[in-house]
């Protein structure tokens, strides 16, 4: 997997690496990336100690998650998060 380099670069320094999915509309719309459900599911074979990390990370959407003996997190930002979908029907 080619972002595996990155993930490793976590463990040496303490810093946050972040994926962003593409959102499914315009360009999104037409092509084929890989899902952070995936990329995730990916980072958990690899990595079975993996837990999230509920340590605040600054402002932004990102989930993040903590490998053991790592220095930094993995974060995942989904195009549509779940704590927004309340809030749209509201608006409706």
């Amino acid at each position: 997997m080619k972002s595996l380099p990155y993930w490793r670069f976590c463990k040496k320094y303490p810093l946050d690496l972040r994926f962003i999915e593409m959102m499914p509309i315009g360009y999104g719309k037409e092509q084929n990336g890989i899902s952070n459900d995936f990329l995730l599911e990916k980072l958990k074979k690899i990595y079975p100690g993996i837990i999230k990390d509920i340590s605040t990370h600054g402002n932004g959407p990102a989930k993040y998650y903590k490998i053991p003996g790592f220095q930094g997190s993995v974060g995942f930002i989904s195009p549509c998060m779940e704590s927004f979908a309340p809030i749209v029907t509201v608006f409706d």
